[in-house]
């Protein structure tokens, strides 16, 4: 992913806050940049930004890490001592929804028992490292998107919700005691679930194709193990979810306008624009062409 930042600001003067309370900060990044990158400075305070993913693609730098964002994935990060963190964003629409948790906040809430802590989060309310990871969203982080959804609309009860909804996703992804895990990358790469990491590797690879035996050495276990594995969990082979992620990808490049049905293709690793229109099909339901006239018929229309 070739990043070039043309525009810095800082994420909280373009972060539209609609809640604010006792350590806790809802808001929202929605925004559109045309034919350049853009980059956003997170301040390097006490306290932990989770970042749900829903629209658009981009980068979250660190001192040290790296971390690749995408639709329907979701980020933690924290205490960087030196410096700040950066959020930088491909051309196109971003959608995020973005929550602030003070370390007073978790502290209340989680810090009673440290030792059941996840160690990530046990060693960043010490002081003692930085906190950063990313995956893909799991059930917990898609049920307090809808929460957040309803709550930005709702009333009082509805935002008490969402609050309950956040405490609920801080339990049971802080506390190393749950199943439940963060599909982490890069150096935590190796600590996820082998099927998370291989869809992971999929969404965030999508012209390397899907080698089957390539992949399953990548997340360190055996093909055919790993092909059982992600049919059992997921309901569907990796073949289908490498078509998902590269059709939605599609979806998001061809919404921006800027790029070709072909150029389009070829990006998400489709060499013959055959079976990328036959691949959208199969995904969408109709073909990237009339795909695309409804989408600026939509847009015409004001819906």
């Amino acid at each position: 992913m070739n990043l070039i930042s043309v525009s810095i600001s800082s994420v909280s003067e373009i972060v539209q806050w609609w809640h604010e309370s006792q350590g806790l900060r809802f808001g929202v990044l929605r925004r559109a940049t045309a034919s350049s990158q853009e980059a956003w400075h997170l301040p390097a305070e006490k306290g932990v930004w989770l970042w749900l993913n829903r629209e658009g693609t981009g980068l979250l730098w660190g001192k040290e890490e790296r971390y690749p964002m995408h639709p329907g994935m979701f980020a933690v990060c924290g205490g960087l001592k030196e410096g700040a963190w950066k959020f930088l964003r491909q051309p196109g629409v971003c959608l995020v929804e973005v929550v602030m948790l003070s370390d007073g906040w978790l502290q209340a809430r989680l810090g009673s028992k440290p030792e059941a802590l996840h160690p990530e989060f046990r060693n960043w309310l010490r002081g003692e490292t930085d906190l950063a990871f990313c995956g893909l969203m799991g059930e917990w982080e898609k049920k307090l998107i809808e929460s957040i959804e309803v709550a930005k609309q709702g009333s009082g009860i509805d935002l008490m919700m969402a609050e309950v909804r956040l405490l609920e996703w801080a339990a049971l992804r802080m506390f190393q005691s749950r199943k439940i895990r963060i599909a982490g990358f890069c150096h935590r790469f190796k600590h996820a679930n082998p099927v998370e990491r291989a869809l992971l590797f999929l969404q965030t690879n999508l012209d390397a194709g899907l080698d089957l035996t390539s992949l399953a050495k990548k997340v360190g276990i055996a093909p055919h193990l790993l092909s059982r594995r992600v049919s059992q969990e997921t309901g569907k082979p990796l073949q289908l979810h490498l078509r998902k992620f590269r059709i939605h990808r599609a979806c998001e490049e061809l919404s921006s306008g800027k790029k070709s049905i072909t150029q389009v293709a070829l990006d998400v690793g489709y060499n013959s624009l055959s079976h990328f229109a036959q691949a959208f099909r199969a995904e969408i339901g109709c073909s990237p062409s009339e795909w695309m006239r409804d989408k600026s018929r939509d847009y015409n229309d004001g819906t």
